[in-house]
């Protein structure tokens, strides 16, 4: 005869809060940021990416971010980020396939939750899957940083592509009848897309903090110039320092010594972990004094049985 299954049902300390309103805004929270990057406008990105309709205090903030992250985490932050996207990957997977799933369907026989009990396992199951894709994640970081490569590398170029075809096409079609038809540029895509997962796979943590590092002085240049342009510098001193003329020339500047800067300090950082005073290390056991205890010289050995006595 078979056992009736197990009921769970939460203690009073437990059972007080609302587990289920928990699951539901969770899950809202997942869905909005699911339909957010599946609504993105990706036909049109290249005049996203041109347009700069990006408020400039949100360039300063991720600039500054990207900066000041070796800084203060060291100089394998990145993993820490790869944890994090991770954990964010698999929290929403597992809270998207677990309502459909026959999970606990198949644990029916054996164990059986009420509504509260439910909704808090369907809670540990969704934080239990992201820790686990994120552990995963970190393990795999050469696939990891293959993958983020290739697909970083592939949508960079076809973003970019906007931009670079027709300037290429000015110069290549009146001059030598070349025409870069869309087969080309996808060809072209996928062949950054190779190497850019080769590369990232090849030098890993190093090239995404370089790489991250420039982006960042970059933004911080962008986002402080357009900033002080708007709130400190007056329209006769733009023209004065030519402004208009030189802008590209003054962000680049920024960013060089902001790159310069940080460089400086990840430098300092690394060299006083490497400075440090290590414990000391044990001394080796010396060999025994010939002086005993007490510092009294210790006897002589006896003579050899059988030598001469002196006369």
């Amino acid at each position: 005869m078979a056992s009736a299954p197990y009921a769970v049902v939460l203690p009073d300390p437990l059972a007080k809060y609302d587990y289920c309103a928990w699951q539901a805004d969770l899950s809202a929270f997942f869905d909005v940021m699911v339909g957010a990057v599946r609504g993105f406008d990706y036909a049109n990105v290249h005049e996203h990416v041109l347009a700069g309709n990006v408020a400039d205090a949100t360039l300063l903030a991720v600039g500054g971010a990207l900066v000041m992250a070796p800084v203060l985490f060291g100089k394998n932050w990145f993993a820490y980020v790869l944890f994090i996207l991770g954990c964010l990957a698999g929290a929403v997977a597992t809270s998207t396939f677990l309502p459909g799933s026959p999970v606990f369907p198949l644990l029916a026989p054996y164990v059986v939750f009420d509504a509260a009990g439910q909704c808090l396992a369907s809670l540990v199951l969704v934080v239990l899957g992201g820790l686990l894709a994120g552990t995963i994640l970190n393990c795999v970081k050469s696939i990891a940083f293959f993958a983020v490569g290739f697909f970083g590398a592939g949508f960079g170029a076809w973003a970019a592509s906007g931009l670079v075809v027709p300037l290429m096409q000015e110069f290549l079609t009146p001059k030598y009848g070349v025409e870069i038809t869309p087969e080309y540029v996808d060809i072209a895509c996928a062949v950054l897309a190779l190497l850019g997962g080769l590369i990232l796979c090849k030098c890993g943590l190093a090239l995404v903090d370089t790489v991250l590092g420039l982006l960042g002085s970059f933004f911080v240049g962008l986002g402080a110039l357009n900033l002080a342009s708007l709130d400190l510098i007056d329209a006769a001193t733009a023209t004065k320092l030519q402004l208009g003329e030189f802008y590209m020339y003054y962000v680049l500047g920024i960013a060089l010594v902001v790159e310069i800067l940080r460089c400086t300090l990840v430098c300092c950082r690394e060299g006083s972990k490497e400075a440090a005073p290590a414990h000391p290390a044990p001394k080796p056991a010396g060999k025994v004094s010939p002086a005993g205890k007490g510092g009294k010289p210790a006897a002589k050995p006896a003579g050899k049985a059988g030598a001469k006595r002196m006369m």
